[in-house]
Order: C-alpha cells, then structure tokens, then sequence
C-alpha cells in the first residue's frame, strides 16, 4: 500500500487554490456570475438607514466566501467600508463579543475613532465578564477584546497601569449590577454610529461568514451580540448560511421544541437566495488552472497519451448535473 501511494503523481495531491480577487477587477475571476447578485443587493441596501440584518442563504461548498471577497473589495473601490468576520475561524473563543470585535475593529479605517471605538468595546467586554477579580484583570484583558485588540490598547490613552490599577470596589461596581452593562453597551453603540456617520460615509457593510459551521452556543451568542451590541444605524450585515444548518444549532441549545425558524426571524430582517452557479463556467475555470502547462509527470505515464480532457469535462458535468454536486464537492473531483 505505502509503495503504491509513493508512485502517486503530483495531481492526485493537488489541491485547488481559492480564486484570485484582482484589487482592480475584483470580478474578473467571477466564473459564477455573481456580480449581477451583487449589484442587486446594493440597490437594495443602499437607500436603508437604520440598521439592517440579511441573510445569504446557501447551502455548503456553493461560493458564498468568494462572493463576500469579490463583493467586499468591489466596495472598497467604491469608497465604501466593508468588514469580513469568519466565524468558524474564532469558534474556539469562549466568548463571541470579543473575537467578533477585535475583527470589527482591527478592520476599520485608522483614525482617533477606531480608538474611541476599541476604548468602549474594552468596557462592553469587562462589563460582560462576571466576578472577576480585580487582581486579574489585567491578566484578563486579552480575554475580554481578543489578542488582536488588546495590542491596540498600547495606542490609547488607557494604559496597562490604568487597566491595572483598577481597584476590588470598582471592579464589584462594575461587574453586578446590570446598569452598568447597559451604559457600557450605550456609550460603545453611540460611539461606533458617530464613526460611521462622519468617518465611514454613512453605511458599514459586516460580512459574516460559515456561521452554520460553528458550535451551536457560539453561533447562537453571534446572533445575540450583533442584535443588541452592534446594530446601530448604517451597519449592514450580510450573514452567509445554511438556514437549516443554523436551525438545528439554535435547536441544539435551546430544545429542539422551540420554534427554530420564529427565533432566526427576531435577528434576520430578509433573506436573499443566493443565485445557483454556473457549474459549467466553474469546471472550465478548474480545468484551465489545473492542466495548463502541467509537465508530463504531473500525471500517470500510462495516461499521459490516453488522456482526453474533453471527455473527462462532459462525464464531470454530467456527473454534477446528476447529483447536484456542490462547487467544493468538483473541486474534489
């Protein structure tokens, strides 16, 4: 076995890269048609002015990360700010508010608001915390805002004494009573709507990605903090999923007697199918990366001569067309 997996030519290990997202054509790879879905949903969102929720809905290996790469640069063309949070990549956080704003932040425009911005995200995050000791916070700092964001702190004017420095009496008055969460929540949404009012042009889209891969308390939590922490006025979310995927998370931490769909619409304003892609287009593009000015030993010797790439293309379609294979279910192929 271990001889014959050695004689195995360099394609059976060959592994499909993520298509190029050019900064001045960033649709020029777009072997979907995906830019009409794009244009769209800006006609759509463009003119909305309080704070808008969305889902793209999917199902898996169907192109919803290569459309929120394409869609986001072509608004950054645009002069317009877009935010990409992967949320499967933070699933190992134990608390969603802090992955989630250390990416918010990290991401926007360098200006004396992003710090404002990061000084009352720390407080929303150590208002969360519950009963934790004075003497650790400043171990605990890192916890509350993420790694990313806790370098930030060394830009402001909250220094490691300050953080520090807090005493037992101000850590208790600010950890039990639930005033004290709401005003921290407060000041950290009206900050972050003055910036996108006066620094952002008025509109911030959040893309927020593989939300139905994650544990189902951390999807959930998600929700939750964009709900109530971050939905201010200009933020656009744009969340790509599977909804039945998100369903049966939402059922796993509440019961699978609660009603799944009814709670999802407490968070989501409108839903938006994404369009199917043009699987043909998708296997020509493969195709072209993938055998385009290969040498000979990319391949077995005995089918090199033998090989018939158009055959091989017609039995993939077919194959596709099918089963109703997936974009990431050809890539294996």
């Amino acid at each position: 076995m271990s001889e014959e997996i050695e004689k195995l030519p360099p394609a059976y290990l060959y592994k499909v890269e993520d298509i190029k997202v050019p900064k001045d054509d960033p649709w020029k790879n777009d072997c979907l048609g995906r830019k009409e879905d794009a244009s769209k949903l800006e006609k759509i969102l463009k003119p909305i002015q309080q704070p808008f929720v969305m889902t793209l809905s999917a199902s898996y290996g169907m192109g919803k990360t290569t459309f929120f790469r394409c869609w986001g640069q072509d608004l950054e063309n645009k002069g317009v700010t877009s935010i990409y949070f992967n949320a499967w990549e933070t699933d190992y956080s134990s608390d969603a508010f802090s992955a989630f704003v250390s990416s918010v932040v990290r991401q926007l425009p360098d200006s004396d608001a992003k710090s404002k911005i990061m000084k009352k995200a720390f407080w929303v995050g150590v208002s969360l915390v519950r009963r934790t000791p004075a003497l650790l916070v400043k171990a605990a700092t890192k916890h509350l805002i993420g790694d990313e964001a806790a370098k930030e702190l060394k830009n402001l004017d909250l220094s490691e004494e300050d953080i520090a420095g807090l005493t037992e009496s101000v850590a208790k008055e600010m950890f039990e009573p639930q005033e004290h969460i709401q005003n921290a929540v407060r000041n950290f949404r009206e900050t972050l709507e003055k910036t996108i009012a006066k620094k952002l042009g008025g509109e911030l889209y959040i893309f927020i990605d593989e939300l139905d891969r994650c544990r189902p308390t951390y999807a959930v939590e998600v929700l939750e903090r964009i709900k109530h922490i971050f939905s201010v006025k200009g933020t656009k979310f744009v969340i790509a999923m599977d909804s039945q995927q998100l369903q049966n998370a939402i059922k796993g931490v509440y019961g699978t007697e609660i009603d799944a769909t009814g709670y999802i619409r407490k968070f989501i304003d409108w839903n938006y199918n994404l369009s199917e892609p043009a699987t043909g287009k998708y296997i020509d593009y493969l195709l072209k990366i993938l055998f385009e000015g290969r040498k000979e030993s990319f391949y077995r010797k005995n089918r090199i001569d033998t090989y018939d790439e158009h055959n091989f293309r017609n039995m993939l379609q077919l194959l596709v067309d099918a089963y109703g294979l997936s974009l990431r279910d050809i890539d294996r192929y």
